[in-house]
Protein backbone atom coordinates (compact mmCIF):
# COMPACT_ATOMS: atom_id res chain seq x y z
CA UNK A 1 0.00 0.00 0.00
CA UNK A 2 1.34 3.39 -0.97
CA UNK A 3 0.55 6.40 1.23
CA UNK A 4 0.60 9.88 -0.28
CA UNK A 5 0.72 11.82 2.96
CA UNK A 6 -1.72 13.69 5.18
CA UNK A 7 -4.87 14.79 3.41
CA UNK A 8 -4.38 12.46 0.48
CA UNK A 9 -6.18 9.25 -0.30
CA UNK A 10 -4.16 6.11 0.49
CA UNK A 11 -3.73 4.07 -2.68
CA UNK A 12 -4.38 0.35 -2.61
CA UNK A 13 -4.56 -2.35 -5.28
CA UNK A 14 -8.36 -2.09 -5.42
CA UNK A 15 -8.10 1.52 -6.60
CA UNK A 16 -6.55 0.46 -9.88
CA UNK A 17 -8.20 -1.64 -12.60
CA UNK A 18 -4.85 -2.09 -14.36
CA UNK A 19 -2.12 -4.61 -13.64
CA UNK A 20 0.86 -4.02 -11.40
CA UNK A 21 3.71 -6.19 -10.16
CA UNK A 22 3.68 -6.93 -6.43
CA UNK A 23 5.46 -10.22 -5.70
CA UNK A 24 8.32 -12.46 -6.81
CA UNK A 25 9.52 -15.89 -5.67
CA UNK A 26 12.61 -16.33 -3.48
CA UNK A 27 14.46 -19.62 -4.05
CA UNK A 28 16.94 -20.77 -1.39
CA UNK A 29 19.62 -22.39 -3.59
CA UNK A 30 19.39 -25.62 -1.59
CA UNK A 31 16.37 -27.49 -2.97
CA UNK A 32 13.63 -24.93 -3.77
CA UNK A 33 12.25 -25.15 -7.30
CA UNK A 34 9.08 -24.84 -9.36
CA UNK A 35 7.51 -27.51 -11.54
CA UNK A 36 4.61 -27.21 -14.00
CA UNK A 37 1.43 -28.98 -15.00
CA UNK A 38 2.23 -31.70 -17.53
CA UNK A 39 0.71 -29.70 -20.40
CA UNK A 40 3.77 -27.46 -20.42
CA UNK A 41 5.80 -30.27 -22.00
CA UNK A 42 3.67 -30.23 -25.15
CA UNK A 43 3.71 -26.42 -25.28
CA UNK A 44 7.48 -26.22 -24.92
CA UNK A 45 8.09 -29.02 -27.43
CA UNK A 46 6.21 -26.99 -30.05
CA UNK A 47 8.50 -24.03 -29.29
CA UNK A 48 11.72 -26.05 -29.24
CA UNK A 49 11.11 -27.59 -32.64
CA UNK A 50 10.21 -24.30 -34.37
CA UNK A 51 10.75 -20.92 -32.72
CA UNK A 52 10.23 -19.36 -29.33
CA UNK A 53 11.20 -16.73 -26.77
CA UNK A 54 11.78 -16.93 -23.01
CA UNK A 55 11.57 -13.80 -20.85
CA UNK A 56 12.35 -13.63 -17.12
CA UNK A 57 13.44 -11.20 -14.39
CA UNK A 58 16.13 -12.42 -11.98
CA UNK A 59 18.12 -11.36 -8.93
CA UNK A 60 20.94 -13.66 -7.81
CA UNK A 61 21.84 -13.64 -4.12
CA UNK A 62 24.76 -16.07 -4.08
CA UNK A 63 25.95 -19.36 -5.56
CA UNK A 64 28.58 -21.99 -4.85
CA UNK A 65 28.10 -23.85 -8.13
CA UNK A 66 26.33 -23.38 -11.44
CA UNK A 67 22.70 -22.37 -10.95
CA UNK A 68 19.74 -22.83 -13.29
CA UNK A 69 17.06 -20.19 -13.73
CA UNK A 70 15.02 -22.39 -16.03
CA UNK A 71 15.69 -25.53 -18.03
CA UNK A 72 13.49 -27.50 -20.42
CA UNK A 73 14.84 -30.84 -21.55
CA UNK A 74 14.34 -34.07 -23.43
CA UNK A 75 17.79 -35.40 -22.55
CA UNK A 76 21.41 -34.27 -22.46
CA UNK A 77 21.39 -33.79 -26.26
CA UNK A 78 18.21 -31.70 -26.49
CA UNK A 79 17.58 -28.93 -23.97
CA UNK A 80 17.14 -25.19 -23.53
CA UNK A 81 18.28 -23.23 -20.49
CA UNK A 82 19.27 -20.07 -18.69
CA UNK A 83 21.99 -20.87 -16.13
CA UNK A 84 24.54 -18.91 -14.10
CA UNK A 85 28.14 -20.08 -14.62
CA UNK A 86 29.84 -19.59 -11.27
CA UNK A 87 33.31 -20.20 -12.72
CA UNK A 88 33.02 -17.24 -15.09
CA UNK A 89 30.30 -15.12 -13.41
CA UNK A 90 28.44 -15.17 -16.72
CA UNK A 91 24.86 -16.05 -17.49
CA UNK A 92 24.54 -18.81 -20.07
CA UNK A 93 21.70 -18.80 -22.60
CA UNK A 94 21.67 -22.12 -24.46
CA UNK A 95 19.76 -23.92 -27.19
CA UNK A 96 21.01 -27.48 -27.68
CA UNK A 97 19.41 -29.66 -30.36
CA UNK A 98 20.65 -32.96 -31.73
CA UNK A 99 23.71 -32.60 -29.50
CA UNK A 100 24.62 -29.34 -31.27
CA UNK A 101 24.99 -26.49 -28.76
CA UNK A 102 24.44 -22.85 -29.62
CA UNK A 103 24.93 -20.54 -26.68
CA UNK A 104 25.72 -17.00 -25.56
CA UNK A 105 27.55 -16.16 -22.36
CA UNK A 106 26.23 -12.88 -21.02
CA UNK A 107 29.19 -11.24 -19.26
CA UNK A 108 28.05 -9.81 -15.96
CA UNK A 109 28.70 -10.53 -12.31
CA UNK A 110 25.15 -10.84 -11.01
CA UNK A 111 25.99 -12.34 -7.66
CA UNK A 112 25.10 -10.46 -4.51
CA UNK A 113 24.71 -6.98 -6.01
CA UNK A 114 21.01 -6.72 -5.06
CA UNK A 115 20.00 -5.67 -8.58
CA UNK A 116 17.28 -7.11 -10.78
CA UNK A 117 18.03 -7.99 -14.41
CA UNK A 118 15.82 -8.84 -17.33
CA UNK A 119 16.92 -11.80 -19.44
CA UNK A 120 15.52 -13.04 -22.73
CA UNK A 121 16.50 -15.57 -25.35
CA UNK A 122 14.97 -16.40 -28.72
CA UNK A 123 15.49 -19.06 -31.35
CA UNK A 124 14.15 -19.58 -34.85
CA UNK A 125 14.90 -22.92 -36.48
CA UNK A 126 13.81 -21.86 -39.98
CA UNK A 127 15.84 -18.63 -39.85
CA UNK A 128 18.70 -20.56 -38.17
CA UNK A 129 19.21 -17.96 -35.43
CA UNK A 130 19.66 -17.96 -31.66
CA UNK A 131 19.90 -14.68 -29.68
CA UNK A 132 20.25 -13.62 -26.04
CA UNK A 133 19.42 -10.33 -24.35
CA UNK A 134 20.05 -8.56 -21.05
CA UNK A 135 18.09 -5.49 -19.98
CA UNK A 136 16.62 -5.05 -23.44
CA UNK A 137 19.90 -5.17 -25.41
CA UNK A 138 21.26 -8.09 -27.39
CA UNK A 139 24.26 -9.72 -25.75
CA UNK A 140 27.01 -11.19 -27.90
CA UNK A 141 26.40 -12.16 -31.50
CA UNK A 142 23.57 -14.00 -33.22
CA UNK A 143 24.35 -17.72 -33.24
CA UNK A 144 23.68 -19.81 -36.35
CA UNK A 145 24.07 -23.46 -37.27
CA UNK A 146 21.30 -24.76 -35.01
CA UNK A 147 20.96 -28.52 -34.70
CA UNK A 148 17.86 -30.62 -35.37
CA UNK A 149 15.65 -31.09 -32.32
CA UNK A 150 14.82 -34.68 -31.40
CA UNK A 151 12.15 -35.89 -28.99
CA UNK A 152 9.46 -34.41 -26.77
CA UNK A 153 10.17 -32.24 -23.74
CA UNK A 154 9.61 -34.31 -20.60
CA UNK A 155 10.73 -31.88 -17.90
CA UNK A 156 10.58 -28.11 -17.38
CA UNK A 157 11.81 -26.68 -14.09
CA UNK A 158 12.46 -23.26 -12.59
CA UNK A 159 15.42 -22.80 -10.23
CA UNK A 160 16.68 -26.34 -10.79
CA UNK A 161 18.33 -28.25 -13.62
CA UNK A 162 15.53 -30.31 -15.21
CA UNK A 163 18.02 -33.11 -15.95
CA UNK A 164 18.14 -33.75 -12.23
CA UNK A 165 21.51 -32.55 -10.91
CA UNK A 166 21.73 -30.30 -7.87
CA UNK A 167 22.15 -26.90 -9.52
CA UNK A 168 19.65 -24.67 -7.74
CA UNK A 169 19.07 -20.93 -8.05
CA UNK A 170 19.72 -18.88 -4.91
CA UNK A 171 17.78 -15.66 -5.41
CA UNK A 172 14.59 -14.20 -6.80
CA UNK A 173 12.71 -14.89 -10.04
CA UNK A 174 9.77 -12.92 -11.39
CA UNK A 175 7.57 -12.51 -14.47
CA UNK A 176 8.46 -15.69 -16.36
CA UNK A 177 6.99 -15.81 -19.87
CA UNK A 178 7.13 -18.08 -22.93
CA UNK A 179 6.18 -16.93 -26.43
CA UNK A 180 5.74 -18.76 -29.69
CA UNK A 181 7.98 -17.23 -32.32
CA UNK A 182 11.25 -15.35 -31.95
CA UNK A 183 10.33 -11.86 -30.75
CA UNK A 184 12.18 -9.00 -32.41
CA UNK A 185 14.87 -6.94 -30.71
CA UNK A 186 12.39 -4.05 -30.54
CA UNK A 187 9.78 -6.22 -28.84
CA UNK A 188 12.33 -7.45 -26.30
CA UNK A 189 13.50 -3.92 -25.55
CA UNK A 190 10.16 -2.10 -25.60
CA UNK A 191 7.65 -4.70 -24.46
CA UNK A 192 9.61 -7.12 -22.29
CA UNK A 193 12.28 -4.93 -20.68
CA UNK A 194 10.30 -1.67 -20.88
CA UNK A 195 12.99 0.51 -19.32
CA UNK A 196 13.32 -1.78 -16.32
CA UNK A 197 9.62 -1.89 -15.40
CA UNK A 198 7.72 -5.15 -16.04
CA UNK A 199 4.59 -4.78 -18.18
CA UNK A 200 1.31 -6.65 -18.20
CA UNK A 201 1.81 -9.29 -20.90
CA UNK A 202 -1.44 -11.21 -20.42
CA UNK A 203 -2.83 -10.09 -23.81
CA UNK A 204 0.51 -10.03 -25.64
CA UNK A 205 0.41 -11.80 -29.03
CA UNK A 206 1.93 -15.29 -29.10
CA UNK A 207 1.97 -15.63 -25.31
CA UNK A 208 1.86 -19.34 -24.44
CA UNK A 209 2.88 -19.23 -20.77
CA UNK A 210 3.02 -16.44 -18.19
CA UNK A 211 3.69 -16.83 -14.46
CA UNK A 212 3.45 -13.44 -12.74
CA UNK A 213 3.88 -14.79 -9.17
CA UNK A 214 1.32 -12.22 -8.08
CA UNK A 215 -1.11 -15.01 -8.90
CA UNK A 216 0.35 -17.41 -6.33
CA UNK A 217 -1.65 -19.08 -3.60
CA UNK A 218 0.05 -21.51 -1.25
CA UNK A 219 2.23 -23.59 -3.55
CA UNK A 220 0.17 -22.93 -6.71
CA UNK A 221 1.35 -20.33 -9.25
CA UNK A 222 -1.25 -19.48 -11.86
CA UNK A 223 -0.38 -19.45 -15.54
CA UNK A 224 -2.32 -16.40 -16.75
CA UNK A 225 -1.96 -17.38 -20.41
CA UNK A 226 -4.84 -19.26 -22.06
CA UNK A 227 -2.92 -22.55 -21.73
CA UNK A 228 -3.40 -22.66 -17.93
CA UNK A 229 -0.30 -24.70 -17.14
CA UNK A 230 0.02 -23.70 -13.50
CA UNK A 231 3.27 -23.98 -11.60
CA UNK A 232 3.88 -25.67 -8.25
CA UNK A 233 6.38 -24.32 -5.72
CA UNK A 234 8.46 -27.13 -4.22
CA UNK A 235 10.36 -27.38 -0.90
CA UNK A 236 9.28 -24.06 0.52
CA UNK A 237 10.08 -21.51 -2.19
CA UNK A 238 8.73 -18.28 -0.72
CA UNK A 239 6.56 -15.47 -2.06
CA UNK A 240 8.23 -12.12 -1.41
CA UNK A 241 7.62 -8.42 -2.07
CA UNK A 242 11.14 -7.93 -3.48
CA UNK A 243 10.34 -7.02 -7.11
CA UNK A 244 11.95 -5.42 -10.18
Amino acid sequence: MLGLGTGFHTISKSDYPFWYNAFSIDFDGVNDNMTFDSGINEVFTSLATASGTISVWVKLDSVSANANVIKASVDTANNIEFAYLNSSTNMLAKYKAGNVTRSVQIPFDFEGNDNWYHLAMSWDVEADEFKAYINGAQSGTTQTGLGTWSGNINSVKVAQNSLGDNTYWNGHIDELSFFSGALSATQVSTDLYNGGVPKDLASFPNLVGHWRFDKASGTNVEDVSTNNNDGTLVNGAAITKDIP
